[in-house]
């Protein structure tokens, strides 16, 4: 799993400055519309901004991370070394299963946020 996350980080790492500017973006959209509006109706792109700042960051977090996992130990290594390189792998590992399940929560709660969106502003 972790090398998978680390082949799909690296291919998508050109988009990193991407996911910054839109993280700026939809955090400069949040912080606007906190401290100006005053109606219901000013509020129309706060849950839309909240939820591109969600993932743009979650992408920044997963690009910047995982394109960092180590390579698997040999047996040609040493045991030191290949304990250290397991550990540090096992690190990685906890990561990733930390990170699919904040993606899943992620994932709900987007749904959620954006149903509801739907809901007041097209319904």
């Amino acid at each position: 799993m972790i090398d998978s996350f680390r082949n799909i980080a690296k291919t998508i790492e050109p988009l990193k400055p991407l996911a910054v500017a839109v993280g700026l973006l939809c955090l400069i959209v949040v912080i606007v519309t906190v401290l100006t509006s005053e109606t219901p109706e000013g509020d129309r792109y706060l849950i839309p901004a909240a939820v591109g700042l969600l993932w743009s960051l979650s992408s920044y977090v997963f690009i910047g991370y995982f394109a960092s996992v180590p390579e698997k130990t040999r047996a040609s290594q040493g045991l030191l070394q290949r304990m250290k390189g397991r550990l540090h792998r096992g690190w990685y590992w906890f990561v990733a299963l930390a990170f699919t399940a904040t993606t899943l929560a992620a994932a709900f709660m987007s749904y959620r946020l954006v149903s509801i969106w739907l809901g007041e502003h097209l319904g």
